[in-house]
């Protein structure tokens, strides 16, 4: 019997004759067969329900390149589900190679995304890729992150608000995809923040900075450091709320300490210039270094400043254009012009030095 015959079986409600042909295909690596004999033993279809064998069977398919069960293999480690102990790295590792092959319709690619950049250490081309991918199916949700990140410059992407507009308008209506989060039943972390966001930025509804700051602030109660950070820059900026800098600092630093990788930046700026703190060069540049040694792109250029300029650490050109290096690589665009100015600057300082030494000891 065909593969595709066990599949109609199934459709038609002849699981046995479906089990049947799954379980020959399977015999003879047939990746898709895999798939849904794993499937089959979780369901409990014809065979008693058996999670071992199911995530056998599962990760049998996910190994033979079977994009689906990656996709679902990938969320079961990453997540911890049904009793299985969490391992975010094979997670991962599963998520990406479905997100690559574009399983199921850009569902993948933003699940990896999001999670790759929840993790210690960030990989921002990788995150924009995935992401793009996703935005490129069509992926409302995708598309709405996508503009987020250009529109406020996050994970040290240089901010470019004409092309955040341009994603967030693209495909769907504000409206819609407004009134979509807002029929979510689920008042989650995720909820909070992204109706807070559509609030503050009059995306699908009104502008409304105090239900902004509300919804910020419900966001971070339910432990989602991306609401500290945005309820810290509510108080920066007086909105929703009255200007408050030391609160600013005190939210900037929660998160930070919840192993938000931007919130590091944004200590380090709070010491670099006083705000809600004591000035603090050397704290400063502890923060922008923690930041940027994890991929944060504007805390890379920072640091480069300050070995630029010897602001909390003793000053080192070289130092300083290696990270501006890596900010450029990132996408920095600021960063991109000191790595052309310092370059030449160090170049004719070299020049300089050897033409002293020959003057002086020829």
């Amino acid at each position: 019997m065909k593969l595709e015959d066990g599949i109609l079986a199934h459709k038609i409600g002849d699981r046995k004759k479906a089990f049947e042909c799954f379980e020959k295909h399977a015999e003879i690596n047939n990746k898709v067969a895999k798939y849904w004999l794993g499937y089959y033993y979780w369901e409990g279809y014809v065979v008693d329900k058996n999670l071992e064998d199911f995530v056998k069977y599962l990760t049998m398919a996910a190994n033979n390149g079977n994009s689906a069960a990656q996709f679902n293999l990938g969320d079961l480690y990453f997540n911890g589900k049904l009793g299985i102990s969490k391992d975010e790295e094979k997670g991962l590792s599963y998520l990406k190679l479905a997100a690559i092959k574009g399983q199921p319709k850009a569902h993948a690619q933003l699940r990896y995304a999001f999670s790759a950049i929840n993790k210690e250490k960030i990989n921002i081309k990788g995150f924009l890729k995935f992401l793009k991918m996703s935005a490129n199916e069509g992926n409302a949700l995708a598309l709405f992150n996508l503009g987020d990140v250009y529109l406020n410059g996050k994970f040290g992407i240089e901010k470019d608000e004409n092309l955040g507009i341009k994603y967030l308008k693209k495909q769907i209506r504000p409206k819609n995809l407004f009134e979509i989060f807002a029929r979510n039943q689920l008042r989650t972390a995720n909820y909070y923040f992204i109706i807070g966001f559509m609030s503050e930025h009059a995306f699908g509804k009104e502008k409304d900075p105090q239900m902004a700051f509300e919804y910020y602030y419900k966001a971070a109660d339910l432990g989602d450091p991306r609401g500290l950070v945005y309820v810290g820059w509510c108080y920066y900026k007086g909105m929703g709320t009255s200007k408050d800098a030391q609160k600013a600092f005190t939210c900037f630093q929660r998160a930070a300490n919840n192993g938000c990788i931007s919130a590091h930046n944004n200590v380090g700026w709070c010491y670099d210039i006083g705000f809600g703190t004591s000035s603090d060069p050397y704290k400063a540049f502890e923060c922008f270094k923690s930041s940027a040694e994890k991929g944060y792109a504007t805390a890379q250029c920072r640091v480069g400043v300050c070995y630029e300029y010897g602001r909390g650490t003793p000053k080192d050109l070289e130092k300083a254009l290696e990270w501006y290096t890596k900010a450029a690589e990132n996408g920095h665009e600021t960063a991109k012009r000191r790595v052309s100015e310092l370059t030449k600057l160090i170049r004719r300082g070299h020049r300089r030095r050897s033409f002293l030494v020959r003057i002086l000891f020829t």
